[in-house]
């Protein structure tokens, strides 16, 4: 009887898998300069890049291609679903990798598996103790790249990223967008909450 797969320590060989293919392809770094992203924040969120390349790189059958299957990279009639876009890695609570979040070449931004969180994009940002809140990923590298300490999270939080968000226990919230139901987390947990005016020039992402 096979082996059960590891999920974490596959999504963390896919997260190299990617970044190789990012750092190697002309396309993969012509995508992340389009949306303004270089080097050292490239590094820091260990972006990639999917150029179908994973397909011929496992098994046609068993449990990693399940894994993936089941968390959505790759489509029931064997499709890479993120081909062409930019993958960025996120992790739980133990710090383990936990799934990614990929940007299409017009700015959306999709979950895999859908029910990930997205604030583990950044988990070195919470030791900060303040935190600019963003509503995609892409703004949190820019935010990110320009100096500030930034991490994603979506308009519904879901219970992982309460638990997240009361785990790490920050001392002061920045607003980059309209989130009233992460307000009502951290006014529960005495975080002062203030609205961030700086705006990056305005770019196509948005979020599913």
């Amino acid at each position: 009887m096979p082996e059960p797969v590891n999920k974490s320590q596959l999504f963390a060989t896919l997260a190299k898998f990617y970044r190789e293919a990012l750092r190697k392809d002309k396309a993969g770094r012509a995508l992340a300069q389009s949306f303004g992203l270089y080097g050292q924040v490239l590094e820091q969120f260990g972006v990639g890049f999917a150029n179908g390349a994973v397909l011929r790189a496992i098994p046609s059958k068993g449990g990693a291609r399940d894994v993936l299957v089941e968390s959505g990279l790759i489509t029931k009639d064997g499709k890479e679903a993120v081909s062409g876009c930019l993958v960025v890695p996120a992790y739980d609570r133990q710090e383990s990798a936990a799934g990614f979040i990929a940007i299409s070449k017009d700015g959306i931004e999709t979950l895999y598996p859908a029910a990930l969180s997205r604030l583990g994009v950044n988990l070195t940002a919470f030791a900060k103790k303040e935190i600019v809140f963003t509503a995609s990923v892409l703004e949190t590298m820019r935010f990110t790249q320009a100096g500030l300490t930034a991490v994603p999270v979506g308009s519904e939080l879901n219970g992982e990223e309460k638990a997240f968000i009361e785990k790490y226990r920050i001392s002061k919230a920045y607003l980059a967008a309209d989130l009233p139901e992460l307000v009502k987390v951290l006014q529960k947990l005495a975080v002062p909450c203030y609205r961030l005016a700086l705006q990056f020039p305005a770019s196509s992402a948005q979020v599913e």
